[in-house]
């Protein structure tokens, strides 16, 4: 838990400065926001998950469960640098209980890379977005991550026909 906490220091260090762990834990976090722009924090995704993480893709029609390593999900992050830009992510909701952190974000930035068949167009798009995290001895073990796609897709679709 104090790896994942550490996690979020690191990504939201204006809100959490000088705070402790027992700070953190015990303290409810209000929304909060970070940029893409601060690329490092994707780098040290190794102090905070394990050499390899199950991530549950849950999606209805086809769920997919693949196996991550922290420099997968750095290239992960990267993707998403270079279809959104300079993208903000707002922490709405974090709550912990045992060895499960329950997060929910809202992320937004702006189309400048192709995304799927869409090729950029500059507008701005929001994905809302919820993860389930398993936590052992501090890290990141395992997750279940819900994107909002059919949001993602129309917002997509309305400014290819605007573009």
């Amino acid at each position: 838990m104090c790896g994942f906490l550490g996690y979020h220091r690191a990504t939201l260090a204006p809100q959490c400065e000088g705070l402790t762990d027992e700070e953190l834990w015990q303290q409810p976090m209000p929304p909060s926001t970070l940029s893409g722009q601060q690329r490092g924090s994707a780098r040290r995704a190794g102090r905070f998950m394990a050499d390899r993480v199950r991530a549950h893709q849950v999606v209805p029609e086809a769920p997919v469960v693949v196996e991550r390593t922290p420099q997968q999900y750095t290239e992960r992050v990267q993707e998403m640098l270079d279809a959104y830009g300079a993208f903000t992510l707002t922490v709405d909701e974090l709550i912990a209980e045992g060895d499960r952190v329950y997060a929910r974000w809202t992320q937004n930035g702006r189309h400048v890379g192709a995304v799927g068949h869409y090729p950029p167009t500059g507008a701005q798009v929001t994905a809302v977005t919820s993860a389930v995290y398993r936590v052992e001895v501090g890290l990141i073990v395992e997750y279940w991550i819900q994107i909002d796609r059919q949001g993602i897709t129309a917002q997509l679709q309305q400014a290819a026909t605007e573009h």
